[in-house]
């Protein structure tokens, strides 16, 4: 029997009673459903339920519930369990309690509450009323059909401000009268243009291609960077070239390497100025051209023209011998309105709606939104799954008289641009499935479903793209479109086209889906060039601006989006690589209006706009967060304000990136959930936030849906790469239902990931020799040069899984996979040490992260800890006592400096503020974590482009360190029905505390030290027990309110020279100890 639970069977007697009265101050709380306050159109038939406890009193836990679920409100109100009476259950878990009634049927509305006893035998008072419904569970129950309105062949360029790149000429060098002349390599162009002096530029649209390979230049600067080379004809590469524009003159200027003596170039530029003017600049006969090598200022206006020839005029757009040229114009596709009008009678007794996309949706029901989520249905690989959502809209139905059921179709990721794919990765025409259901008092039901009978119409959102971003014309809005009494008739025809994609499973969603949050306010505002207002939110996030403002009809307004700003004030947007992120605005005229978009989203702190003829107050711009609905759970603070905003950047990297699929990045061309990121960051995450249904949701996109032919599990999920094994990425498949089971208790999870996790095992098997693996894959992302050899860390990782994996087939009970794991992991183990651990203690060709793998996962043999641990902190010296790890060690870093008994280093680690650390940072005003611990600097400025994004949660998982080791609140059993409190002070803080919500309630662990007395105050859930280690160098000074513990009645676990440890039920304590 553990110290634990020797010293809580003492709590329970102590408080153990014999009545069986009414225990006043017993409450049950935060009643949830499959993780979910009161979730709508739920999958699961055996649902699981989960509460809270609260009392005032102390070691309260609790020892018996009784659950009632039933039909209606009024049957539960009378404690009538129509569906389900548990009765008098005796147990102490309070969480994920199976539904064990009646069966659940598709549609049901179901209402349930509980009460339960404590270990002093009082029954509390039922908890409030919760509730859920479940969605269509069967293919029969749906009536609708797909339908849609090809927006194909409806792009508006003109909306978009867009160059015409159809009306450009080819242009190249006059051929060679010498066939057997040599190939030229590379041949130059230049054209120089005027601006008036009083210009001011509101977008600058540059469409272009060429025969091969192909460089640009505005003004001197080179285009492109950040991005694939243009090398490819038949596509057309855009750019916003606005902010390299300058009045007076300016240049154009492109090399094209090809293996031709005659090669081709095609380009064409609008520029939209502020007076409403319109400049286009096109290949054509007034370009020159140079097949000698010009002179560096070539790009610029100094260069002269000595030597540079008139192109030749070669070909038409799209003509011979370039036909096939195919501009990517998804983005420019209006987004489809569509209608239905119905009637009703009297009696409504409730009316739900059943929707889904291949695409975006928004469903408007007589001119109000149903529900309050965005960016539905969800992203998932359409081809394998879709989800639909439940609403309530009951309120919304005008009984006995006329209503319009309307939607709005986008593109979203089904349609539209997804990072490293382009567009369409799923399909090219969205469609809509939908069915509204009212049920009306005397028992019959009124179905609406999308069929033929629909119209549609295109309206003010001209184009919208998630990457690329949104254009609405104002002009062109049809008002009183989703109201009775609009008049319809010049609308068109539904599609009835048979889905391009066929989702081989229609299901309700499980998962936190997105919501809008607080409000950011400008901070300033600033105009670095004429015309160009840059306002800023003071913090890096997501969602989108909105904007208030008056001015005339068909004024164009530009709003771009950027994390961070150039040395002259202008927005930074070369690390968004092809994500132009940028929308458009054509005003009404009629009086105030607010531009905000509907189908897009962006990441950003600052927000460029133009086309206004003065700065907005800063009132009227703010920045709409937006993200998935996870509570955030963890407030740290710390004497340090520096660790106090790298806390608050953790949070804030969390909500950016935690949006469908918890992506990388959320402003470039990439924003995929890559697994890897996932799975570093996911310790800290699951103190951060209540992820618990994202997650679900998540693990069957990558798990379920993105396991590759091999049984490895793909790089990104859901999964539009088609590549998967890479070490710690795919290898997220299994972690992560493993980190939910250790915060939540959630066996479900493994359960229905199991087989799958079989698989992936097997997979790593066969990609083994002697036990050792050595496809690295991605390997340390960006490290410092603190990496490891790669059969390090495959091998390292290798035992960790099979280690885990027994553990997990023991939980479900398959003992056969249990013991044959343990086994793989103890060859592992043994190959590990054998091939990777010296006599001396030192890890072959290993730096910081082979050290903090083989401690984190137990690979080093007792007897050659204390060895390997110096040199684990020789590794550290040689960098100048600064971290080098990338993905794969930082994370691991700081834990496995606490296991080799260094947290002295762990700290100099963590407070450091000199580059490289988490603190450089935020020195430097970071806001949210960076991808690179240099992403910028004052002497080298921003990084390379190509992979620099300022909202990358990836190396905030040090917050784990923070919340467990710092404030010291960590799980003793999963879900922390016991937990451990052991707070390290140290780093020259004076204080730090955590505020912890579980899904057992508030953890409160807050310390302090003063005068050579540390301060330690306690909060332990109702229905929890914790071992609290209270540092001290004079044991015999442990105080608890004043009183010594046994005076107290507190129980010591365990007494050591510098700690001891006591054993407590749940309530609120104060310690006191002395300390040196």
């Amino acid at each position: 029997m553990s110290v634990f639970s020797e010293s809580m069977i003492v709590l329970g007697l102590a408080s153990l009673g014999f009545c069986a009265s009414a225990a006043a101050d017993l409450q049950v709380l935060e009643l949830r459903t499959e993780y979910r306050i009161n979730p709508e159109g739920i999958e699961e038939r055996q649902p699981r339920f989960n509460w809270q406890l609260q009392s005032e009193e102390r070691n309260c836990l609790q020892h018996a519930y009784q659950i009632l679920v039933a039909d209606s409100p009024e049957n539960l109100a009378n404690d009538r369990g129509t569906l389900w009476d548990s009765g008098k259950v005796d147990s102490g878990e309070s969480t994920f309690i199976v539904y064990a009634g009646e069966p659940l049927q598709s549609r049901m509305r179901c209402f349930w509450k509980v009460r339960v006893w404590d270990n002093q035998n009082r029954m509390s008072a039922w908890s409030d009323t919760a509730s859920f419904s479940l969605g269509l569970l069967c293919e029969r129950d749906w009536h609708a059909r797909w339908i849609g309105f090809n927006a194909i062949g409806a792009e508006d360029l003109d909306a978009a401000a867009v160059a015409r790149i159809e009306s450009a000429r080819w242009i190249g060098t006059a051929p060679s009268e010498d066939e057997n002349a040599e190939s030229a390599k590379t041949i130059y162009f230049r054209k120089q243009f005027q601006l008036p002096e009083d210009a001011v530029i509101v977008n600058a649209s540059l469409w272009v291609t060429a025969e091969a390979s192909c460089q640009g230049w505005v003004n001197g600067y080179q285009l492109n960077q950040g991005r694939p080379q243009m090398k490819d004809w038949h596509e057309v590469y855009p750019h916003l070239v606005a902010a390299l524009l300058q009045p007076g003159e300016n240049v154009l200027a492109f090399s094209v390497t090809a293996g031709k003596a005659q090669s081709g170039l095609i380009a064409a530029l609008k520029i939209t100025l502020r007076d409403g003017n319109v400049i286009d600049i096109t290949t054509d006969s007034s370009w020159l051209c140079k097949t000698e090598e010009p002179a560096d200022s070539w790009t610029t206006g100094a260069s002269d023209t000595e030597g540079w020839q008139p192109v030749t005029d070669i070909a038409g757009y799209n003509e011979a011998p370039w036909e096939g040229t195919a501009p990517d114009l998804t983005q420019f596709r209006p987004v489809a309105q569509l209608r239905k009008d119905f009637s009703t009678r009297a009696g409504i007794k409730e009316a739900t709606l059943y929707a889904t996309a291949l695409g975006l949706y928004e469903f408007r029901i007589n001119g109000e939104k149903a529900g309050n989520c965005f960016f539905t249905p969800g992203w998932t690989d359409y081809k394998k799954r879709l989800y639909y959502q439940r609403f309530d809209v009951t309120g919304l139905i005008r009984p006995d008289g006329e209503n319009v059921l309307g939607a709005l179709l986008a593109n979203g990721w089904y349609a539209g641009h997804i990072g490293l794919k382009g567009s369409a990765a799923y399909g090219t025409k969205p469609a809509l499935y939908a069915q509204l259901e009212i049920d009306y008092e005397d028992g019959n039901r009124q179905i609406v479903v999308t069929d033929d009978s629909w119209r549609a119409a295109f309206g003010e959102i001209r184009g919208s793209d998630l990457l690329q971003g949104e254009v609405r014309d104002f002009r062109k809005a049809l008002s009183g479109w989703d109201m009775p009494g609009y008049d319809a008739g010049a609308w068109a025809a539904v599609s009835m086209d048979a889905p391009e994609v066929v989702p081989e499973k229609l299901q309700a969603y499980p998962g936190a889906p997105v919501k809008a949050f607080e409000c950011l306010k400008a901070q300033s505002c600033n105009e670095p060039r004429p015309g160009v207002f840059v306002y800023d939110l003071g913090q890096n996030m997501v969602g989108w601006p909105r904007i208030e403002l008056e001015g005339r009809s068909g004024q164009l307004i530009r709003v771009r989006h950027a994390e961070m700003l150039q040395e002259n004030g202008t927005l930074y947007t070369d690390a968004l690589r092809k994500a132009e992120a940028t929308d458009f605005y054509y005003l009404s005229g009629q009086g105030r209006e607010i531009l905000k978009p509907s189908f897009t989203f962006h990441g950003f702190r600052y927000v460029e706009i133009r086309g206004i003829e003065q700065a907005l107050p800063l009132e009227a711009v703010t920045g709409q967060v937006v993200n998935a609905d996870v509570d955030i759970v963890a407030d740290f603070r710390s004497s340090n304000p520096l660790l106090n905003q790298l806390a608050h950047n953790i949070v804030w990297g969390l909500k950016g990136n935690y949006l469908e699929a918890p992506t990388d990045c959320p402003q470039r061309d990439e924003r995929l959930g890559w697994t890897g990121d996932a799975q570093f960051f996911m310790p800290t995450a699951l103190y951060t936030a209540d992820i618990g249904a994202f997650f679900t949701k998540w693990l069957v996109d990558l798990i379920q849906d993105s396991q590759q032919a091999d049984g490895s599990f793909a790089h990104v999920a859901p999964d539009v790469i088609h590549e998967g094994g890479a070490v710690a990425w795919g290898d997220a498949a299994l972690i992560c239902p493993w980190l939910m089971y250790q915060f939540y208790g959630d066996v479900r999870v493994i359960e229905k990931h199991y087989d799958q996790m079989v698989l992936g095992m097997a997979f790593l098997e066969k990609t083994s020799k002697d036990f050792i693996r050595e496809k690295l894959g991605f390997g340390d992302w960006v490290n410092l040069g603190g990496g490891a050899k790669a059969e390090v860390i495959c091998t390292a990782y290798y035992a960790y899984l099979a280690d885990i994996m027994s553990q997990m087939a023991a939980l479900i009970g398959k003992e056969d996979d249990a013991a044959a794991y343990a086994e793989l992991h103890k060859n592992i183990k043994e190959a590990f040490i054998r091939n990777f651990v010296g006599d001396d203690g030192s890890i072959l060709e290993s730096s910081q992260t082979g050290y903090a793998l083989a401690f984190a996962f137990d690979l080093i043999p007792e007897k050659l800890k204390e060895a390997a641990a110096r040199h684990y902190v020789e590794e550290i010296a040689r960098f100048d006592w600064h971290l080098a790890t990338g993905f794969i060690g930082t994370p691991r870093l700081l834990p496995s400096l606490t296991r080799a008994g260094r947290d002295d280093v762990a700290y100099q680690l963590l407070m450091n503020t000199t580059y490289p650390s988490w603190l450089y940072q935020v020195t430097l005003g970071a806001t949210t974590m960076w991808e690179r611990w240099n992403g910028w600097t004052p002497e080298k400025g921003f990084e390379t482009p190509g992979m620099n994004s300022f909202n990358h949660y990836a190396f905030g998982a040090v917050g784990e360190w923070l919340y467990s080791r710092v404030a010291g609140i960590r799980p003793e059993s999963p879900g922390f029905a016991r937990m451990r409190i052991a707070p390290l002070p140290g780093g020259g803080l004076t204080e730090a505390r955590l505020d912890y919500r579980s899904i057992r309630g508030l953890i409160h662990a807050g310390w302090e030290v003063k005068d050579g007395i540390l301060s330690l105050d306690v909060t332990v859930p109702a229905n929890a027990e914790a071992l609290v280690c209270i540092p001290t160098s004079d044991p015999e000074s442990v105080k608890e309110g004043g009183s010594t513990l046994e005076a107290a009645g507190i129980p010591v676990a365990e007494s050591a020279a510098d700690r001891v440890t006591c054993a407590v039920g749940s309530g609120t304590y104060h310690f006191s100890a002395t300390v040196r």
